[in-house]
């Protein structure tokens, strides 16, 4: 079974300390070409079924559930 830190670095999400279950960080998309590229503004929500991803910036979505 994969963690919720295995599939964040898979996605190519960095985060500091261990991931809780909802924060916001920088989005691995768009955060590099943005004015303001330390402004954190990927969404990260981890619960009992998986992992999910929204960029309030450019609106990129992802996620990945656990394997069983």
């Amino acid at each position: 079974m994969k963690t919720a830190a295995e599939i964040l670095r898979e996605l190519g999400v960095t985060w500091k300390g261990a991931p809780r279950r909802s924060f916001k960080t920088l989005c691995p998309k768009c955060s590099h070409g943005r004015k303001h590229k330390d402004d954190p503004c990927l969404s990260v929500r981890i619960d009992d079924s998986g992992v999910g991803l929204r960029c309030h910036n450019c609106g990129y979505t992802d996620g990945r559930f656990y394997v069983f």
